[in-house]
């Protein structure tokens, strides 16, 4: 048996984390690859991440490690190549430079883009899960997502609209699901 990975990417706040718990509550099948990261535990992180010193992390890099990695924020986040698992459907939770590593390596991979319905309520989103991020690190993150919200179109099989509220989580995780099974099927 061989694996199957696919990508889930889009910006900070764009509520790819929200949705890839219901499909993982639907289809417990899946595997969700764990990140590295050497940032602080959030509260709603939730089993997200693995927390590694900086050391280790670089440490890891050199070993050759990781399928994808990058330096954001002022931390490092990866997905070590263990998270692929033999004849399993992985799914690999990250943004655009992560994908665009992964695409090198693995060029048929399908990727998913979720992004917000606007630049303004990404900036809500962002500041009601963060309510003492400090306005650099607001700003940072939108920068980012505009790059982000420009290219990852070019690099996704699929993008799909998160809109605010619940009937808009709802809609977005339909689509989800349904580009999901429509590839591991």
């Amino acid at each position: 048996m061989s694996s199957t990975a696919l990508i889930v990417l889009g910006p900070s706040g764009c509520g790819k984390g929200s949705l890839l718990r219901r499909l993982r509550e639907k289809h417990p099948e899946f595997h969700l690859a764990v990140s590295w990261t050497t940032r602080a535990p959030r509260d709603e992180d939730r089993g997200a991440y693995i927390y590694k010193t900086r050391e280790e992390f670089e440490s890891a890099i050199a070993g050759g490690e990781f399928l994808e990695y990058d330096e954001h924020y002022g931390d490092y986040y990866g997905t070590p190549r263990s998270e692929l698992l033999e004849g399993v459907t992985t799914i690999i939770e990250i943004e655009i430079k992560g994908a665009e590593q992964i695409r090198k390596q693995m060029p048929d991979i399908p990727v998913f883009l979720i992004t917000p319905p606007s630049i303004q309520e990404l900036e809500r989103r962002i500041r009601h899960r963060e309510p003492n991020l400090p306005e650099e690190k607001v700003q940072r993150r939108l920068e980012r997502a505009r790059m982000e919200l420009e290219v990852g179109p070019k690099l996704a099989n699929t993008v799909i609209l998160n809109e605010t509220g619940e009937e808009g989580f709802e809609q977005a995780y339909q689509q989800l699901e349904e580009a999901v099974m429509s590839f591991v099927s």
